[in-house]
């Protein structure tokens, strides 16, 4: 593993993070280190090791992280949208309303709302949908 680490850093010039499975049958088996020693020299590379429940909860976490993003950026897309729409449907009049529906943090409310502005015909139309939520 060693040797992959550093031909690789050699030839990219980038840092590099190494990842073995260990399948091995006996579950006390726990390599976190390679070492070499000569002529006064010595040269180690530790590694952690992470067991399979870990790797699992780590799989875990990131999804629940990408999907947070994901949640994340619809919002501001669709804030973006309804910002817009206020403004062009009922003008600096419309905007007064921002700042309560941008204190909305569910995506389905915001979602409606950013239809509804397309086929409301005044303020309080808009302002019914997220004061029912």
């Amino acid at each position: 593993m060693f040797i992959y680490n550093y031909r690789i850093f050699d030839r990219y010039g980038v840092d590099v993070i190494s990842l073995a499975i260990l399948a091995d049958s006996v579950e006390s088996f726990r390599v976190n280190k390679y070492e070499r020693k000569y002529w006064g020299f010595e040269l180690r590379f530790k590694f952690p090791n992470i067991t399979t429940a870990e790797r699992i909860g780590i799989e875990k976490g990131i999804q629940q992280g990408i999907q947070q993003g994901l949640q994340q950026g619809m919002r501001q897309g669709l804030l973006k949208a309804i910002k817009l729409g206020l403004e062009l449907k009922f003008g600096a009049e419309g905007l007064k309303l921002y700042p309560e529906i941008k204190k909305i943090e569910d995506v389905d409310v915001l979602e409606a709302i950013s239809e509804a502005i397309r086929t409301a015909e005044n303020i309080k139309d808009i302002k019914k949908l997220y004061k029912e939520t």
